[in-house]
């Protein structure tokens, strides 16, 4: 009985003396670059030194965790990319921007995924050059991403390649939806750019197109909403209809959609 009561003590004692350790580790900078540059690391603590570098790493940290992005193991490309998204200093979309050079298959496309996340004008040459690439998961990475970033550089790349593909035209209807917060003007024009026939746009893309400038678009957004009301096809006018409940309220809009509807009571 004393030996167990003393092997419990000692073993709560190392457990203690480790989480010590853990938290004297785990907010500096300089022993995460340590752990992950050293080659008998764990996994396990390389992610972990990966992801704790996104809370508190620098520009010192973007090289070391940049050589990760070519690593082997997936788990290990991505808690790279964790932790480089999360650092606030340029040096990372430099870092990106060469790694996208030089990477393929997986590593070039979590890349690709990175530069949307970060959210910086500088990836938009890259990307584009990316959209047409040969392995079809590199080109939709390049594509979604461009739709995250949705600068005026990035729309006008999305909008040249709308009539091509479905994917593009699903990425551009992400980045209207960004703008929408900011540029209400521009986001209408990217909606009425998926809503026009030349469009490759899926049918739930053209949908969510025309909610997207009926909620957006103030008064010209209830004069789409009256327009399509009265389309011909089915879907349009299905459309239109479940776009009712999202349309910003107001006595106006309220007696064009009365009125509308009582025209079209099916």
């Amino acid at each position: 009985m004393k030996k167990s009561v003393l092997l419990f003590l000692s073993l709560t004692a190392c457990l203690c003396a480790c989480a010590e350790l853990d938290k004297e580790i785990l907010l500096n900078e300089a022993k995460l670059i340590g752990v992950i540059k050293k080659a008998d690391t764990s996994d396990n603590d390389m992610v972990t030194a990966c992801q704790n570098l996104g809370w508190c790493g620098t520009r010192t940290a973007v090289a070391p965790l940049a050589a990760l992005l070519s690593s082997d193991k997936a788990h290990l490309r991505h808690a790279a990319r964790y932790g480089l998204e999360m650092i606030p200093d340029p040096a990372v979309e430099t870092a990106l921007c060469e790694a996208a050079g030089r990477l393929s298959g997986p590593a070039l496309v979590g890349v690709l995924q990175s530069m949307g996340n970060r959210g910086n004008a500088q990836s938009v040459a890259v990307l584009k050059s990316r959209m047409d690439d040969a392995d079809q998961s590199v080109a939709a990475a390049a594509v979604q991403a461009l739709g995250k970033l949705a600068t005026p550089a990035a729309m006008d790349a999305l909008k040249a390649k709308l009539g091509v593909s479905a994917d593009v035209a699903a990425a551009y209807l992400n980045g209207a939806g960004k703008l929408a917060c900011t540029d209400a003007d521009r986001a209408v024009s990217c909606y009425a750019d998926l809503r026009d026939t030349a469009s490759a746009a899926s049918p739930a893309v053209r949908a969510a197109a025309l909610r997207g400038a009926v909620v957006t678009g103030g008064k010209k957004g209830l004069a789409v909403w009256q327009e399509a009301i009265a389309a011909s096809d089915k879907a349009t006018v299905d459309a239109a209809l479940r776009t009712v409940l999202d349309a910003p309220a107001g006595a106006k809009a309220t007696k064009i959609f009365a009125a509308a509807l009582a025209k079209n009571p099916s």
